[in-house]
């Protein structure tokens, strides 16, 4: 595979902590709004069961079973199947439940708690049917029975197992979204400046002289790396020029200095020309000299007569 690009990356990276953070945070939101829920289903519950129990009391006050099972059934015929109400009356020593009803057969501790206390116990029951029971005292003084009202909460689960379905298709919508934003946003502010930025320095290998300008777009940080690179461009390009002035110049100083060595070797040459045939001149005259005097030792020349004096041969 080729590798990805930074616009890529960021996008690819912004996409999965998109993810994360939205899915996290509709998590947290959906966590605490069932919460609430869950919450406002225990106060409507316990309102619902002191409404009912005051009911119950005005129907039978002495705490007579047929009038209960009546007062139940009425009650129930409006009500949905979330919500199921039954009681207890005290028997023999213990809670006998009115009428009949699948969902409980026996009290259990929150009843007899709150037939012993005098006070409503609310508890939340977990599992298959999950919800809350509310156990009501029935009867002033003495206390005759029980009131359960039990109020499923499985149309909240339902509800926020639907609701966390669509949150998370809507969260990872949003992080594709963001993700493309960011990938498009980062190709644009950063990857298109560092692209010029990049072909501007691939182009001044062979020299800054013959480098272009890194156009000066994108964010003000990008800007200023451009101007600052053209800067140190145009300085480098400065001393390129300058080095190869210098380099002219010391190329010209070494073909004078070459001219000027010929010169000199070019002329003394006249001048010892003519002198080169003067110092045998004075061996051979000297040598011929010698030959002269060595000649004239060995032959010595004849005397030469001397001539006769007049008066003599005047006399003869």
């Amino acid at each position: 595979f080729p590798p990805m690009g930074l616009a890529r990356r960021r996008g690819a990276l912004t996409a999965v902590m998109s993810m994360f953070l939205i899915l996290g945070a509709t998590e947290v939101a959906l966590e605490l709004s069932e919460r609430q829920r869950v919450e406002d289903i225990r106060e409507e519950s316990l309102a619902l069961a002191n409404t009912l129990a005051a009911y119950l009391m005005r129907v039978a006050p002495t705490g007579d079973r047929g009038a209960l099972q009546e007062g139940l059934v009425g009650w129930s015929r409006p009500r949905t199947s979330q919500t199921h109400a039954y009681v207890f009356t005290y028997k023999d020593g213990e809670l006998v439940r009115v009428g009949s009803d699948s969902l409980q057969t026996a009290a259990d501790h929150g009843e007899y708690e709150a037939y012993s206390t005098h006070r409503n116990v609310v508890t939340f029951v977990d599992g298959n049917a999950p919800g809350w029971l509310v156990a009501v005292p029935l009867g002033t003084s003495p206390t005759f029975g029980v009131l359960d009202v039990k109020v499923s909460t499985r149309r909240l689960d339902d509800w926020a197992r639907d609701e966390r379905r669509k949150s998370y298709m809507l969260a990872v919508a949003a992080a594709l979204l963001v993700a493309l934003g960011a990938a498009f946003l980062t190709a644009r502010w950063v990857g298109r400046p560092l692209r010029e930025l990049s072909v501007a320095m691939a182009g001044a290998h062979h020299g800054a002289e013959a480098g272009p300008e890194a156009p000066e777009i994108g964010p003000p940080e990008f800007r200023l790396v451009a101007r600052r690179y053209n800067q140190l461009r145009e300085a480098l390009a400065r001393r390129e020029r300058e080095s190869s002035a210098r380099a002219s110049l010391l190329s010209l100083e070494e073909r004078a200095r070459n001219l000027e060595r010929l010169t000199l070797l070019e002329q003394p040459a006249p001048t010892f020309a003519p002198e080169s045939g003067t110092p045998p001149h004075p061996v051979t005259g000297h040598l011929h000299t010698r030959r002269v005097h060595l000649t004239r030792a060995r032959n010595p020349p004849a005397p030469a007569r001397r001539p006769p004096a007049r008066g003599a041969g005047a006399e003869v």
